[in-house]
């Protein structure tokens, strides 16, 4: 992503959208596994990640700028 900046190839508001859903979706999933811990339940390693791509993916959406 930095490389694609650094060319100029994508926009400053692209990456980082992608960063904070990146960040977003990492503390989502820990959150989640927190709470999980507290209540007596595992996450499964595959919901894990993709629950974390799903958070991170929204976030990144939502924050990207309309018509991108």
């Amino acid at each position: 992503m930095a490389d694609g900046f650094g060319l100029g190839l994508i926009p400053m508001r692209l990456v980082l959208a992608a960063t904070a859903g990146g960040f977003v979706g990492a503390l989502a999933e820990s959150v989640v596994a927190a709470m999980g811990r507290r209540f007596l339940f595992r996450l499964d390693h595959e919901f894990a990640n993709a629950f974390n791509t799903f958070v991170g993916a929204m976030i990144a959406l939502r924050l990207a700028p309309p018509g991108l």
